[in-house]
């Protein structure tokens, strides 16, 4: 029972999934799909913006673009990044990889949530761009 548990544990990440779709019990799409809904939203959103401060990463640069990871590695080991870039690296990709139905709908609210942040962000540091 325990082994099934650590299974869970081990293989329900993001970035354990970056190569290849771990399989999972019900249980286990349940427990990814909780994680994954956490991440996303106007809360997914504030912890982003905590983290990106606590790492003193830069908010947004339209010269950085967003990076796709081919390994776990790759994703836990970038060093020059913005935080907007996590949106279209991860947390914009969530909705698609929810396993159940319930989540699906949660999720849709949620990801509008999001891009309508990110996008926000986007426009108005352009207006500011031009404004100089």
């Amino acid at each position: 029972m325990l082994k099934r548990f650590f299974y869970i544990i081990d293989n329900m990440s993001y970035s354990s999934n970056l190569l290849e779709k771990k399989s999972l019990n019900l249980n286990g799409k349940i427990v990814q799909d909780a994680d994954r809904l956490d991440a996303i939203g106007a809360w997914g959103i504030v912890r982003t913006l905590q983290y990106g401060w606590k790492k003193g990463r830069e908010l947004y640069n339209p010269e950085i673009k967003p990076m796709t990871y081919q390994s776990k590695a790759d994703y836990h080991q970038q060093e020059k990044n913005t935080t907007i870039n996590h949106f279209y690296e991860k947390l914009f990709l969530l909705k698609a990889l929810l396993n159940t139905t319930e989540a699906k709908r949660i999720a849709a609210s949620r990801d509008k949530i999001m891009h309508d942040f990110v996008s926000a962000i986007e426009n108005e540091s352009q207006e500011n761009q031009t404004r100089r």
